[in-house]
C-alpha cells in the first residue's frame, strides 16, 4: 500500500506540474550544469534531497596516501570494507576471487548492497560473485569520489541500497601529472610502492580532447601471522571442565597463548584408532624431534571441546599447534586508462574509455593437517622401539593427530584481468533538452591456482608405509600390492621427517577459471518541457538493457573421488579426492538478461515565500526485469526545503532492491575441508574435528527489498562564514535478505539441537547415520547456501561539519565526519535475533559495526610552501559479538588513530608545480584490542583496525 501510494503521489504532482504550466513563468536554464550522483534532474549538489558526500581525490589522499580507496575505507560511513591495508582481505577460493579484492561496504550492509559507478556508468562485476574490486578504477584522473548514502534503485537499479558511490574522472585534464611513493612500518615489513603517470591534451582545435594514465601498485603484506606473532594466539576459552561454551554458567574469556592442545606440529599420538580401546601405550607423547617421542604438555586447559576418552581441545601455553596462515594478502596491480572525447558538432559529443587492469595476489590458507590418523604399529617409519611397545600391548594400530609447520600451507594465487570499455553519446537540442546513450563492456578472467592440495588417495597410500622385505627401503603398501607404483611413503613422525619427494606425491595443485562477462546498452532524455510558478519541472526517462554472463572450470571436480584399493588405513571410497576440493565447475556458461525503465523528476512547488526561498519534490520510479529472479519496481520520493540561505531541510523515502547474482543463482556445488566444533558431540560438551564443507547455490532466489528513510538538514549560518553543518539520519529495512547460512554456525546448530529436530536448520547439518541430532555420529558435511531467509534492521545519523578559515594569517581548513549507528539487526525465522551494532566481530553471515566511527582532518599552510595536516579517526568501546544468547565477559576497548602529513610544494620553471609529501599512519603506533570470536586460536580484530602499527610514506607529486 505505501509503495501505491508514493508512486500515486509522485504522478500526482507530476499532473499538477503539468496544469500550472501555462500559468508558469520559465525560468532561466542555469549557465553550468554539472553531474550529481544520487540524480539524472538535479544540477546543484546543494538541491539534493538525498544525501551526498563530495570527496575530491586530494582530500581523500591526504586521510591515507596509500590508495583511494584505503582512504574511502578510513570514512566512518564505511564498515567493513576491504583495501590494500585491511586485515582479512582475502576473497579467493570458491568465490573465484583474487586473494586480495578492495570492496567498499556502506553501513556494513555488505559489498552486494553498496553500488559502484564510474562516471555515473555501472561498473561491471570483477569476480564470481558480482563484486566490484575497487582497485579497478584508474585513480590518477579521478576527480572526486561522491557517496550517497540513501538508497537509490529507482535511479540506478538493483544493488543501491545503502548506496553509492561514484568514481568521477576529470575528463577535461591537459598537461601532464606523475606520482611515487614508498611505504614501510616502523618494524620494517609491509612494504607498499606506487607509481603513476598521466597525461591529456586537447586535439583538433579542442574540438578533441585525449588522456590517459598508467599506473602501479605493490602491497608486500604480511604473508604469515607469524610475522606479527605478537597477535596471532589470542583466542576465546571458557572454564574447564564444564558444558557448552558461551553461557552463563561458562562464558568466553579473551586469552592469550592459546594452543591447539589436541594436536602437536612433530605429530601426537592420541589413542589406538579403535573405539573399544582409545589409550594406547603411546598416548600422551608427541614427536619433538624426528622419530624421538617425548611427552607433551597440553597447556593449562582453557575451555572443554575434549570429551571423555578424548584429548583436551586447546590450552594456553604448551606444546601445541597455532595457525599460520596470511595475515594480509600481498598483491600487486598494473593499470592502463586512455579516454578520447570529440565534438562531432556544437551540440553532440562522443566518447569512449578504455581501462585494463592486471592483478596478482597470493594467500596461504589452510594449513596440513591430520586428525586421529590410524597409523600401523608395522609402519616402516616408525622406529623399533615404539613398534615394539605397542606389539607388546597387544596394540596393531594407534592414531596420530598433526600440524606441519614443515609442510607449506595450501596456497592460493590468482592472476586477474580486468578489461572496461564505455563508449556514448551525448546531445542537446531545443531549449534545455539533453539526450545520451552508452554501451559499457566489463570482462573479468580470474585465473587461480591452489598448490599443496592434499590428494587423498595419494595422501592415504603415502601414510600406509611399510618395509620391503626384499630391499629393507621404506615404501608404500599399495605399491608392493601392485598398485600406485609412483607413490612416495610419507613420515609423518617428526617436524620435518618428510621427505620432499613423499610431499610432492601426496600433494597436488588446482587450477580454476572464471569468466565474467557483462553488455550494457542505456540511454536517457532530459529536460524541462513545462514549469510551475516555482520554476522549470526537470524530468528525465532512462532505459537500461543489460546482460551478465558467468563460466567457470577446474581442475577438480566434485565427482572426482578416491580409489582406495590396497590402501589399508584412513582412505574412505568414494570420498572426494582432493582436500580443498575449492573450485566448482559450470557445466555450461550461465546468463541473466535485464531491461529496464525509468522516470524521474524534480518538481519546484514554492520560490521567494516566507520560509520558503525554494521547495522543490523530487521523485523517480523504475521498472526492472530480471530473466533469472523476475520483475519489481522500485520508487523514491524526495523534499529539498530551503528556507533561507542559512538552512535547508531534506528527506527521501525509497523502495530499493538486490537482485542475486549469478554466482547466488547457480555456483557450483564445493566441496572444502574445515575445522568446526560440534556442539551435540561428547554429550553436550562439544568437540571440534576435520569434516566437509558443502556450499551450493540456489536457483529460487528472490530479490532482496529494501525500505529506506532518510531525513535531515544543511545548516550555514551567516554569524559564522565558511561554515557548514550538516546531519541526516537514516532508518534502512531490508526483507528477504540472501543470506549465506551454515550448518557450523553455533547458533544455527544449537537452534537445531533445541528444537528436536524440527528446526529448518537441522537440514543443514549432516551425519553419518543420518540423524542431525546425535552426538554420537561424527558430522559428515556442513552444509552452506544462500536463502532468502533474513531481514535486516539498521538505523543512525551521520553528522558532517567545515570551517574554512585564516590563524596568523595563514589559511587553515577542518572538517569532521562522523556516523551513529546504534543498531544492526540480523532476524532470521526459528533462529536467535542478532544485534551486530557494537559488534566486534562479525558472524558467519552479518557483519559488525560500531555505533560512533569518526574522522577528524585539519590542514594549514604554515608558509606558502609547507602544509600540515593532521588525521584523528577511531571508534567506540564494542561488546565481542551480536548474538546475546551467546555470552562472553570481555570487551572490546575504544581506539583512535593519528595521522601526520607534511607537504612541501614548490614550482619549478622545468618541472613545474611538485611537491613531496611524508604521511606518518598511526604516529603513536596504538595497537587495536584483539576481538577473537572463536576457540581456535588466531587473533580476530574489528575490520578497520590498524594492526601494522605505525607507518611511513615518503612520495612526490607532479603536475605541469
Amino acid at each position: 500500500m505505501k509503495q501505491n501510494f508514493s508512486v500515486a503521489l509522485l504522478a500526482g504532482a507530476s499532473v499538477m506540474a503539468m496544469a500550472s504550466a501555462a500559468f508558469a513563468q520559465q525560468a532561466p536554464a542555469p549557465t553550468e550544469e554539472v553531474v550529481v550522483t544520487g540524480s539524472r534532474v538535479i544540477t546543484n549538489g546543494n538541491n539534493s534531497p538525498t544525501p551526498l558526500t563530495v570527496l575530491p581525490s586530494q582530500q581523500l589522499l591526504q586521510i591515507q596516501p596509500t590508495t583511494l580507496i584505503d582512504a574511502l575505507n578510513a570514512l566512518p560511513a564505511f564498515t567493513n570494507s576491504r583495501g590494500a591495508q585491511s586485515t582479512g582481505n582475502v576473497t579467493g577460493g570458491g568465490n573465484g576471487g583474487t586473494a586480495s579484492a578492495s570492496e567498499i561496504n556502506l553501513r556494513s550492509l555488505g559489498v552486494n548492497r553498496t553500488l559502484v559507478l564510474f562516471d555515473g556508468q555501472r561498473f561491471p562485476s570483477s569476480v564470481a560473485n558480482g563484486l566490484v574490486d575497487v582497485d579497478n578504477i584508474p585513480e590518477m584522473l579521478l576527480q572526486r569520489v561522491d557517496v550517497v548514502t540513501g538508497g537509490v534503485s529507482a535511479v540506478y537499479g538493483s544493488d543501491a541500497i545503502a548506496g553509492v558511490v561514484n568514481f568521477v574522472t576529470d575528463t577535461r585534464f591537459n598537461g601532464l601529472k606523475m606520482e611515487g611513493q614508498y611505504g614501510i612500518s616502523n618494524v620494517g615489513d609491509a612494504v607498499t610502492d606506487k607509481i603513476g603517470i598521466a597525461g591529456g591534451t586537447n586535439l583538433f582545435g579542442g574540438r578533441g580532447h585525449i588522456e590517459g594514465s598508467f599506473e602501479y601498485y605493490n602491497s608486500n603484506g604480511l604473508p604469515r601471522r607469524s610475522d606479527r606473532p605478537q597477535f596471532q594466539n589470542w583466542a576465546m576459552g571458557g572454564e574447564y571442565p564444564t558444558g557448552i561454551i558461551g553461557t552463563p554458567q561458562n562464558p568466553y574469556i579473551l586469552e592469550n597463548h592459546v594452543k591447539v592442545a589436541a594436536s602437536a606440529f612433530g605429530g601426537l599420538i592420541t589413542g589406538l584408532g579403535t573405539k573399544a580401546s582409545p589409550s594406547s601405550v603411546l598416548s600422551g607423547q608427541y614427536f619433538a624431534t624426528n622419530g624421538v617421542l617425548s611427552p607433551f604438555n597440553p597447556g593449562t586447559p582453557n575451555n572443554t571441546g575434549g570429551g571423555s576418552g578424548t584429548p583436551q581441545a586447546y590450552g594456553i601455553g604448551g606444546d601445541g599447534t597455532y595457525s599460520n596462515t596470511t595475515w594480509l594478502a600481498p598483491y600487486n596491480w598494473k593499470q592502463l586508462y586512455g579516454r578520447f572525447d570529440y565534438d562531432l558538432t556544437d551540440d553532440v559529443k562522443a566518447h569512449v574509455d578504455v581501462a585494463t587492469t592486471w592483478k596478482d595476489a597470493y594467500q596461504y590458507s589452510n594449513m596440513f593437517s591430520l586428525t586421529n590418523e590410524v597409523m600401523s604399529a608395522a609402519n616402516g617409519f616408525l622406529p623399533q622401539q615404539y613398534a615394539t611397545a605397542l606389539a607388546a600391548a597387544g596394540q596393531p594400530t594407534f592414531t596420530e593427530s598433526l600440524v606441519s609447520n614443515y609442510i607449506s600451507p595450501s596456497r592460493d594465487d590468482s592472476q586477474a584481468t580486468q578489461v572496461f570499455v564505455n563508449a556514448g553519446l551525448d546531445g542537446k537540442f531545443g531549449d534545455g533538452y539533453a539526450w545520451g546513450g552508452a554501451f559499457d563492456y566489463g570482462t573479468s578472467t580470474i585465473n587461480s591456482q591452489l598448490s599443496m592440495d592434499p590428494n587423498l588417495q595419494h595422501l592415504t597410500a603415502a601414510l600406509d608405509a611399510v618395509k620391503d622385505p626384499t630391499t629393507g627401503q621404506v615404501v608404500c603398501a599399495a605399491t608392493l600390492k601392485g598398485s600406485d607404483p609412483g607413490c612416495a611413503p610419507l613420515n609423518i613422525f617428526g617436524p620435518t621427517a618428510a621427505s620432499a619427494a613423499a610431499i610432492a606425491y601426496a600433494f597436488g595443485t588446482v587450477n580454476y577459471n572464471v569468466q565474467t562477462t557483462s553488455y550494457d546498452f542505456n540511454g536517457h532524455l532530459d529536460g524541462h518541457p513545462i514549469s510551475t510558478w516555482a520554476g522549470p519541472v526537470n524530468m528525465s526517462v532512462s532505459g537500461d538493457w543489460r546482460q551478465n554472463q558467468l563460466s567457470a572450470t577446474s581442475t577438480a571436480t566434485p565427482t572426482q573421488l578416491a580409489d582406495c584399493t590396497n590402501i589399508a588405513n584412513n582412505c574412505k571410497q568414494g570420498t572426494t579426492l582432493l582436500w580443498q576440493q575449492a573450485f566448482g565447475v559450470l557445466p555450461h556458461p550461465v546468463s541473466q538478461t535485464v531491461w529496464e525503465v525509468a522516470y524521474e523528476t524534480d518538481i519546484p512547488l514554492l520560490k521567494d515565500v516566507p520560509l520558503a526561498q525554494a521547495l522543490n519534490l523530487n521523485g523517480a520510479v523504475r521498472y526492472t526485469d530480471y530473466s533469472t529472479s523476475g520483475a519489481y519496481t522500485t520508487w523514491k520520493i524526495g523534499m529539498d526545503w530551503h528556507l533561507s540561505d542559512q538552512l535547508t531541510l531534506r528527506a527521501t523515502d525509497s523502495s530499493d532492491i538486490r537482485a542475486p547474482t549469478l554466482w547466488d543463482l547457480f555456483s557450483p556445488t564445493t566441496i572444502g575441508s574445515t575445522s568446526q566444533e560440534d556442539f551435540q558431540a561428547n554429550n553436550g560438551q562439544g568437540s571440534t574435528y576435520a569434516t566437509q564443507q558443502i556450499s551450493q547455490g540456489n536457483t529460487n532466489l528472490k530479490a532482496e527489498t529494501s525500505q529506506t528513510v532518510t531525513a535531515g538538514l544543511v545548516y550555514r549560518p551567516s554569524f559564522l562564514p565558511r561554515f557548514s553543518f550538516s546531519v541526516d539520519a537514516f532508518d534502512i529495512n531490508v526483507s528477504n535478505a540472501i543470506t549465506n547460512i551454515s550448518g557450523f554456525n553455533q547458533s544455527i546448530q544449537l537452534n537445531c539441537y533445541r528444537s528436536g529436530g524440527t528446526s529448518p536448520y537441522c537440514k543443514l547439518i549432516q551425519r553419518a547415520d543420518g540423524n542431525p541430532l546425535d552426538g554420537a555420529s561424527l558430522v559428515t558435511a556442513w552444509i552452506s547456501e544462500e536463502l532468502n531467509i533474513s531481514q535486516i534492521q539498521t538505523y543512525g545519523a551521520d553528522f558532517e561539519a567545515n570551517y574554512a578559515g585564516r590563524a596568523f594569517d595563514r589559511p587553515y581548513s577542518v572538517r569532521a565526519l562522523l556516523t551513529y549507528q546504534p543498531h544492526l539487526v540480523y532476524v532470521q525465522p526459528s533462529a536467535t535475533t542478532i544485534d551486530m551494532g557494537d559488534a566486534g566481530t562479525s558472524a558467519a553471515y552479518a557483519g559488525a559495526v560500531p555505533s560512533f566511527k569518526w574522522v577528524l582532518t585539519a590542514n594549514m599552510d604554515i608558509t606558502d610552501n609547507l602544509n600540515f595536516g593532521i588525521v584523528e579517526r577511531g571508534r567506540n568501546e564494542l561488546k565481542t559479538n551480536g548474538d546475546d544468547t551467546i555470552i562472553y565477559l570481555n570487551q572490546v576497548a575504544p581506539v583512535a588513530y593519528t595521522a601526520l602529513n607534511l607537504t612541501y610544494k614548490f614550482k619549478n620553471e622545468m618541472v613545474g608545480q611538485s611537491e613531496l609529501f611524508l604521511n606518518v599512519e598511526n604516529l603513536f603506533n596504538v595497537t587495536p584490542a584483539p576481538s577473537a570470536q572463536g576457540t581456535i586460536p588466531g587473533a580476530g580484530f574489528v575490520t578497520g583496525d590498524d594492526i601494522i602499527g605505525r607507518y611511513f610514506t615518503l612520495g612526490f607529486r607532479l603536475r605541469r
